[in-house]
């Protein structure tokens, strides 16, 4: 599969309905190159308010408009977390069966939502403030069958010696499956 992210511009003045026709018909033209190449699409939709696609249940409905069955959706927990679905959409309005990959992270940070971005994304623990430990659970238990990988941005994590950063991975892994 091939992650496709939107488009993240303060200056974008399209209204949601353009960016939503635009987005279907992305999705149509390039719907027959993946087909013909037996590749999926995974649509990622980003959180920030200045993204194109910050919701999965728009994504969704940009998949089923464009009648085009090679994509699926990823749901990023720090995404989830910042844009505007919320546990209640996801168990309502949400097909789990359109979710492809679940990207997993965590916030320890005590600054606003509103100013989380890619560098304050760690390894899930016990402080997470994304909630993603429930949001995986969710998911779970709307049938979601597929993989989960980590998703960690955060300088600190990439600058971990490797005995430590096993260790924390352990670590998380354990702290998700309790």
């Amino acid at each position: 599969a091939i992650v496709l992210c939107p488009n993240n511009d303060v200056n974008d003045k399209r209204n949601p309905e353009e960016i939503f026709k635009e987005t279907v018909k992305a999705l149509k033209s390039f719907g027959p190159l993946f087909q013909d190449s037996g590749m999926q699409g995974y649509l990622e939709p980003l959180g920030f308010e200045e993204c194109s696609l910050s919701s999965i249940v728009t994504a969704m409905k940009a998949i089923q408009e464009s009648d085009c069955p090679v994509y699926k959706i990823v749901h990023d927990t720090f995404h989830h977390h910042i844009g505007p679905d919320t546990f209640d959409t996801i168990k309502n309005d949400y097909n789990i069966s359109y979710t492809g990959l679940i990207h997993i992270s965590g916030v320890e940070c005590n600054i606003p939502v509103k100013e989380y971005r890619d560098n304050h994304r760690v390894l899930v623990t016990a402080q997470d403030r994304l909630q993603t430990k429930k949001q995986i659970e969710l998911l779970l238990k709307l049938g979601y069958t597929g993989n989960i990988s980590f998703e960690p941005f955060s300088q600190k994590v990439q600058e971990m010696e490797i005995e430590k950063i096993k260790s924390a991975i352990d670590h998380s892994i354990e702290y998700i499956s309790k």
